[in-house]
Order: C-alpha cells, then sequence, then structure tokens
C-alpha cells in the first residue's frame, strides 16, 4: 500500500471515529437544546424545595392558607408562579409544568444517590408533600 493510500486510509478512519464520538455524546448527553431543557426542570425542582424546606420551617405555625410572597417562587420561563394547595395542617401539594421527563436523564444515576420523590414526567406534575418529613432527604435533618 502507498504512502498517499496510508495516509487516505488514516483520514478516513479518523473522521469515521470523530463521527461515532460525536453521535454518542450526542445519545449519552443529548442535544445542547435538551440539556438547557433538563437545567431548567431542574431549577424547577431546586424552587420547589427551598419552597419545601420554608414550609417546614413555618410549619410550627401550620401551613398557610397561601404562600406569601418571601416564601413564592416562578417559574423560570414563563414567569408564573408554582402552584401551591393546602390539604390539611401538615400536608400540602407543590405543582410545576416540566419540560422533560426526569426517567430519560441519562446523566441522573438510578443508584440510591437520586432522590426518586423528585422524578416527575414532562407536563404538569403535582408532588404532595408533608411538613413532618424532609423534603431533601434524611441526610440532610
Amino acid at each position: 500500500m502507498s504512502l498517499s493510500r496510508q495516509n487516505r486510509t488514516f483520514s478516513l478512519l479518523a473522521i469515521a471515529a470523530v463521527v461515532i464520538a460525536i453521535a454518542v455524546g450526542f445519545w449519552l448527553l443529548g442535544s445542547p437544546a435538551k440539556r438547557r431543557q433538563i437545567r431548567t426542570d431542574q431549577q424547577r425542582l431546586n424552587d420547589l424545595k427551598a419552597i419545601a424546606m420554608e414550609l417546614r420551617s413555618l410549619s410550627a405555625s401550620g401551613l398557610p392558607a397561601a404562600l406569601s410572597d418571601d416564601v413564592r417562587r416562578k417559574d423560570p420561563i414563563s414567569g408564573q408562579p408554582y402552584e401551591y394547595r393546602r390539604i390539611d395542617k401538615t400536608h400540602y401539594e407543590l405543582c410545576a409544568t416540566f419540560t422533560t421527563d426526569s426517567s430519560e436523564d441519562r446523566l441522573q444515576p438510578v443508584a440510591s444517590g437520586k432522590d426518586h420523590r423528585w422524578q416527575h414526567p414532562s407536563g404538569q406534575h403535582c408532588y404532595q408533600l408533608d411538613t413532618r418529613e424532609n423534603p431533601i432527604g434524611p441526610q440532610f435533618d
């Protein structure tokens, strides 16, 4: 095989390897737009957890009928406040509209480190919470 033919073969193999690496990267990580949607949904979850922690700290005096301005948070895209419904003196719902299904995020480990209480489908989803439980896990009690 001549040197020119070897160079051409090597170049084609290198290009194929790069194309395969890019394809595998998109398969594992998703497109940049999908990663942005996942980050936005993560922000929604962080907001809901922060509200839940605030409500837990206020629970000695009972759950409010509505969220006060200092507890209320808004969706990062729509700007609308998250939905809150008091069920009884210790139970309530927090709702948000998610863009992605959390089970489809390949970067999130399925192992015990992932808090399954906060998984969500795409679309409107409500979490039923209890002020007697730590919303972000027992390791923070």
